[in-house]
């Protein structure tokens, strides 16, 4: 990845993880990746538009939301442990 690849996707998730901090949302982590930025958050209060992926582990049960925002992809996870 070139330096100014690098430069644009850190601005990228920057700008769009001050304005989820505005919202009130929680930053767990961030990661650059190779295709497009990644944010997760804590799970928010009110749920956003996009795609949920169901995944089972043994007797648990994983949901990973996903959704675009700012050039970012923004994912967080829902546990249930039934």
């Amino acid at each position: 990845m070139t330096q100014a690849k690098l430069t644009s996707r850190v601005n990228l998730i920057n700008h769009a993880v001050r304005k989820l901090q505005k919202a009130g949302l929680v930053i767990r982590s961030t990661r650059v990746g190779n295709i497009r930025p990644t944010i997760e958050i804590e799970r928010p209060a009110n749920l956003c538009q996009g795609f949920t992926v169901i995944t089972r582990q043994g007797s648990d049960l994983s949901t990973l939301n996903v959704a675009p925002y700012g050039g970012c992809l923004v994912t967080w996870r829902v546990y249930d442990n039934g």
